[in-house]
Order: C-alpha cells, then sequence, then structure tokens
C-alpha cells in the first residue's frame, strides 16, 4: 500500500527513477520535495517528445511493480467522476478549468 512518506523524493537517485517516481504517483499521494523547510508538490511530467520505445520500456518497467497492487486493491486510480458520453464538452471545461481531482471517466453505452 502507497503512503505519503513513499512519494518523497530522493535527488541522489537516478533521474529515470525519479521520473518513475513523479509519474506514478500522480495524482495521489503526488511526489513531494522538502526545500529550505518547505514542501513542494510535483504534478506532472511530460512524455510527449519520448520516443516510442522509451514509452514502451517505461510502461513494462512500471508493470513490473504495479500489477500486483492492481490486483490486490491497494493501487487504484482516483476517480473524480463519470460521466455519459453525450456530455463529453462538459468533461473538456471540467479539465480545462482544474475542476477534476481525479481521472473523468466517459461512459460509453453500446
Amino acid at each position: 500500500k502507497l503512503t505519503k512518506q513513499d512519494s518523497f523524493l530522493d535527488f541522489n537517485l537516478p533521474a529515470q527513477t525519479l521520473l518513475n517516481q513523479i509519474n506514478a504517483y500522480q495524482p495521489w499521494p503526488g511526489a513531494v520535495y522538502e526545500w529550505q523547510g518547505k514542501r513542494l508538490k510535483i504534478i506532472g511530467s511530460t512524455l510527449r517528445n519520448r520516443s516510442l520505445t522509451y514509452k514502451k520500456e517505461l510502461l513494462q518497467s512500471f508493470w513490473l511493480h504495479a500489477e500486483g497492487p492492481f490486483h490486490d486493491g491497494s493501487l487504484y486510480p482516483t476517480i473524480d467522476r463519470v460521466l455519459d458520453w453525450s456530455e463529453v464538452s462538459a468533461a473538456h471545461i471540467l479539465m480545462e478549468a482544474n475542476a477534476n481531482q481525479g481521472k473523468i471517466v466517459l461512459r460509453v453505452e453500446t
């Protein structure tokens, strides 16, 4: 089970390890660093400029560590709300306003 203490960053670790930690701990508990007596929360990083090969390797590495916790229920996504597919515009408005505290899921009825 993840705890807030797990989210503290150690900048003595390799950059790849830090990137993995930042990405894995979003949105909760978030990646945290203490600097000059203050807690700084890193809220994200980007993979846009990374190669497809890198992204695949990163996903495989993540799943190697996360598969067990996903299956036993100790690691799960934070879902803010579930909306019908017809409310996709409302979902975008919520995201653009930063009004969500987790994933917004669009339900598609077949």
